[in-house]
């Protein structure tokens, strides 16, 4: 059972000066769940330290309601019997729940290229840490595709520049072949001005199931990992596209 607080309350512990170690990963509780109720007096102190805290902060709020703190949480639920498995996912992984809440709570100030930087050190400070490793020990094996047909089709047709992504059988996983190989498609789309447009589709039902399993917990160290992901960045030349780029989801 997760401990409920009062905003009063919540906001008498947070002016205290040892708050952190009360609500931490490792000190204290993984989570701080507060009950938005009537009392929603500003204080900027207690909101200063809410937006510092080194574990995530939940409000319970009822749906259709409103409250002036509510967008100053990590997350909103509507009572403790939605905080029940959200608390249960924080306590599992609280290392991973604190990188997650602090790498959101600066979104809105980034610029892109600071997002794509702040996302892969959080990223990477995580593979290094004990619950990635709980978890590649604990997870069954998972064998790298056999294919050698390109992991991306990439095929030019007038003044458009198809990119297919193309392991169909594996849900079109993203592995470190398909990255290279849309990187590459990118990268010309960017170099020639003659390509308006760039269309990007998923062979098979999925567009893309995400990170190809085979592959995590490959790479030599996380620092190595960083470097790789922010010198080879999908994300960074979809976005240079811009309006040249049409993503085709199943």
């Amino acid at each position: 059972m997760t401990p409920v607080l009062s905003l009063r309350d919540a906001r008498a512990q947070l002016r205290t000066i040892d708050v952190a170690e009360r609500y931490s990963s490792v000190a204290g509780a993984p989570l701080l769940a507060v009950a938005l109720d009537s009392d929603a007096a500003d204080d900027a102190d207690a909101a200063r330290a809410l937006a510092a805290l080194p574990a995530p902060a939940v409000a319970l709020l009822p749906r259709g309601a409103a409250h002036s703190w509510a967008a100053r949480f990590d997350a909103v639920v509507a009572d403790e019997a939605a905080l029940a498995p959200l608390a249960t996912a924080i306590r599992k992984a609280p290392l991973a729940a604190a990188a997650l809440v602090q790498l959101l709570r600066g979104a809105d100030t980034r610029s892109l290229e600071e997002g794509l930087v702040a996302e892969s050190l959080a990223y990477s400070t995580l593979q290094g840490g004990p619950e990635h490793r709980a978890w590649l020990a604990y997870r069954a094996p998972v064998h790298a595709a056999d294919e050698r047909a390109p992991a991306a089709e990439v095929v030019r047709d007038g003044d458009v520049l198809r990119v297919t992504l193309a392991r169909p059988k594996r849900r079109n996983a993203w592995s470190a072949a398909m990255r290279d190989a849309v990187h590459e498609a990118f990268a010309l789309a960017l170099a020639d001005a003659t390509l308006e447009r760039v269309v990007w589709a998923g062979r098979g039902v999925a567009f893309c199931a995400g990170g190809d399993l085979a592959e995590f917990g490959s790479a030599p160290d996380p620092a190595t990992a960083h470097a790789v992901r922010t010198t080879r960045c999908v994300a960074r030349l979809a976005a240079a596209l811009g309006d040249r780029l049409e993503a085709r989801l199943h």
